[in-house]
């Protein structure tokens, strides 16, 4: 599975980092980038999943466990961290799916686990800092972290196995 998550995180990543370059668009061009990944990947997961075998029952319950604790976490985020300002729900969010990207390591390999350490790191960091650093930067630092992360994932799938 690691060869099709990382296509998924190369066009997710792409868009992010796009979306921040144009701020004024970034919520459109996001919603493109989900969209344009989740077509890629309902298309290309077999052929891109084949070579490498068939997922264990692990990677498939680790995929579904981690995609539920983000959906529960996202929904407590207003109790969590509640809106202080326009940033705060972007970078709680980003910092979920760091959280959710460690539970995928087991699924998609250590690479991935890196990055949700990477993406919790970073968005740690903004929240913590509040309004010295616009969180468009941690934005376009998330997108480059999927997107590298996920070319190494799709170009050298057996580097994170």
């Amino acid at each position: 599975m690691i060869r099709a998550g990382g296509l998924f995180l190369v066009i997710i990543g792409s868009g992010i980092v796009v979306g921040a370059l144009f701020p004024q668009v970034l919520w459109r061009i996001f919603v493109a980038g989900l969209v344009l990944a989740s077509l890629a990947l309902a298309l290309t997961a077999w052929p891109l999943t084949a070579p490498l075998g068939p997922p264990t029952r692990l990677q498939v319950g680790a995929l579904v466990v981690a995609i539920l604790v983000e959906i529960v976490l996202i929904g407590l985020l207003p109790r969590l961290f509640p809106l202080k300002d326009d940033r705060t729900l972007p970078l709680s969010v980003m910092l979920v799916v760091g959280i959710h990207f460690l539970i995928m390591a087991l699924a998609f390999g250590p690479l991935i686990g890196v990055l949700g350490l990477l993406t919790i790191g970073n968005a740690g960091a903004a929240l913590w800092v509040r309004r010295s650093l616009h969180w468009h930067t941690s934005w376009f630092i998330d997108g480059f972290l999927k997107l590298g992360i996920g070319g190494s994932m799709l170009c050298f799938p057996t580097i994170g196995l």
